[in-house]
């Protein structure tokens, strides 16, 4: 019974030192494991910062991106502005450049109509008008008449010119 004891007595020992063996190796693993999991925690903790850091990066340019949308939607208006007014502008010059082209041709019809009734009528010479008169009061209103038919036709030459060179201003 005694060889009994020590054969149950050895195998006892041997399972038992099977079982720390076993044991001590899945405690090593599980350390190893538990050193892998805190090593992978410590690179998925850096990966999430460089996530964070890059979704603030981009929220900021995003940011950024909105302000100069901004401002460029605002620029917009103004140039829009700027275009509705030259245009109003524009409206109003070929309104004045009209009024301006129907005055000038009224001038001119006006000094056609003088100078086809001048050619009609014969020329007469001023000179005839003032040394044929039958009076001095005649001479001195014949004087008069002539300096105001010069003063009206040279203002109505004067005119057109004027008109013909705002029409160019307006034009340009």
């Amino acid at each position: 019974m005694g060889k009994k004891i020590l054969t149950i007595f050895i195998a006892f020992l041997l399972i038992c030192s099977i079982t720390f063996v076993t044991f001590a190796t899945s405690t090593s693993d599980l350390q190893n494991q538990k050193n892998e999991a805190a090593e992978n925690k410590k690179e998925l903790e850096n990966e999430k910062k460089d996530v964070q850091e890059q979704k603030s990066e981009t929220l900021t340019k995003i940011e950024e991106l909105n302000e100069q949308i901004s401002v460029s939607e605002e620029e917009l208006e103004n140039l829009n502005n700027k275009v509705k007014e030259l245009e109003s502008s524009i409206e109003q010059k070929e309104k004045e450049l009209a009024e301006a082209e129907a005055r000038q041709k009224e001038q001119e019809e006006v000094l056609e109509k003088r100078l086809i009734a001048q050619y009609k009528h014969g020329t007469v010479s001023y000179w005839n008008i003032l040394l044929n008169p039958s009076s001095f009061l005649d001479f001195f209103s014949n004087v008069h008449n002539i300096k105001r038919i010069a003063k009206i036709d040279s203002e109505l030459i004067e005119s057109i010119e004027k008109e013909k060179e705002s029409i160019r201003k307006s034009k340009r």
